[in-house]
């Protein structure tokens, strides 16, 4: 798709600081249209370059690989929720629902079924 390919020229053009570093071009509305808006990886490699896009990719991912690596099985929740979520931030905009879901629910969730199973 045009987005995804104008994110990632964006991204080629300013590698390690972004193109947030230049001027961001702007519609007749005042809506930034410099990069393809429409993957929040790609955007953020697009806007923040390598840096900011790797510890972005950390900060979201940490919470479902804390639960993968800690245990001694994989848990199987843990991976469905990581591909997921990569899916979704990958071919669209994460919204602050996916990060509440992400590291408060799942996690919560996670715990109760790790005790569930504990317990039985």
């Amino acid at each position: 798709s045009l987005t995804y390919k104008k994110s990632i020229q964006v991204f080629f053009d300013y590698p390690l600081l972004g193109s947030i570093q230049e001027t961001l071009s702007r519609n007749s509305l005042g809506q930034i249209n410099s990069f393809g808006q429409h993957s929040q990886i790609l955007d953020t490699f697009a806007l923040y370059g390598f840096g900011i896009g790797v510890l972005q990719i950390y900060i979201y991912m940490k919470p479902m690989f804390i639960r993968l690596f800690t245990g001694i099985h994989l848990n199987a929740l843990s991976v469905t929720v990581l591909v997921s979520f990569i899916i979704i931030s990958v071919f669209n905009n994460v919204t602050p629902s996916i990060g509440l879901s992400v590291f408060f629910i799942y996690p919560t969730f996670n715990e109760l079924l790790t005790n569930n199973k504990k317990y039985n």
